[in-house]
């Protein structure tokens, strides 16, 4: 079965995820992640409420200072904008190390890639499969060197022993070739 596709900004944010689905390795190392992030978060915490605390305490009296009735809008703002300003800060570095991260190293990958913006064309046989792209690189391997596939929404993904992995895109080939390709893929590995 031959076929040529190429690779769209999605389909490899999609693929980038789908290889790492089902990982023990990964799924430890996102916990662990989580959790020492957490703990940044706590510790950075505590130090400005200590800091706004020890704002806050009284200084001893060297003058009589005037009583102010009226606190101007502006200052209003600059004192919330001290107190909450470093909090969302951290807040929001915080959810973007958690969740904005790695789409990011992701499209960038993709970005720097020349292969993933040329065309591929996939010969693959119940014995081997052979990619090629438009920029000159080809490779021809056996099946053994694949651990498993994946499929999601419109790719398929090839993971090899060494946790690379190979992206097969099926937006241009008809139910009928997909079915033939997901069996040739069900033959000659194991499904994860």
């Amino acid at each position: 079965m031959e076929f040529s596709y190429k690779v769209s900004q999605a389909e490899f944010l999609r693929a980038w995820k789908l290889r790492n689905k089902g990982n023990p390795a990964y799924v430890i190392f996102k916990v662990i992640r989580g959790l020492i992030l957490f703990w940044i978060c706590v510790f950075v915490c505590l130090i400005l409420l200590w800091v706004l605390v020890q704002r806050g305490a009284p200084s001893p009296p060297l003058a009589q200072q005037p009583i102010t009735v009226h606190v101007g809008t502006g200052r209003l703002l600059w004192a919330l904008l001290q107190i909450f300003g470093p909090l969302a800060l951290i807040f929001g570095t915080v959810v973007f190390l958690l969740v904005g991260l790695e789409p990011m190293l992701a499209r960038r990958s993709y970005r720097k890639d020349p292969s993933m913006q040329g065309q591929f064309t996939a010969n693959i046989t119940p014995e081997s499969i052979y990619l090629q792209n438009t920029v000159g690189t080809s490779s021809n391997s056996a099946w053994n060197l694949y651990s498993s596939w994946r499929e999601r929404k419109g790719i398929i993904v090839l993971i090899f022993h060494s946790g690379a992995y190979s992206i097969l895109s099926l937006t241009g080939l008809s139910n009928l070739q997909r079915d033939e390709l997901r069996s040739i893929l069900t033959d000659a590995l194991a499904r994860r």
